[in-house]
């Protein structure tokens, strides 16, 4: 039963598809405030069909410096949202 609940958990920190803009927007505002600039963000749906997923891969490149990366990157391990 366990388990049911930890999968139960798991599927809700998914977000919608309709959320997918927000996602976008929190990766530029987080990119800003490490003062790092994305110009073009790539990404390509994929649909999971034994899951009932549907997985964005997300490519963007970013300028700065390491510290600025760096600064970046935790703030995304520190976000609310499922990324991987």
């Amino acid at each position: 039963m366990l388990a049911h609940q930890d999968l139960a958990k798991f599927r809700e920190l998914i977000p919608e598809y309709r959320d997918f803009t927000e996602l976008i927007e929190e990766l530029l505002v987080l990119a800003s405030r490490a003062r790092l600039d994305i110009t073009q963000i790539n990404y390509q749906p994929e649909e999971l069909p034994k899951n009932g997923l549907l997985r964005y891969d997300l490519n963007f490149n970013v300028l700065g410096d390491y510290e600025q990366v760096k600064e970046f990157i935790h703030s995304l391990e520190q976000s609310t949202r499922l990324m991987a």
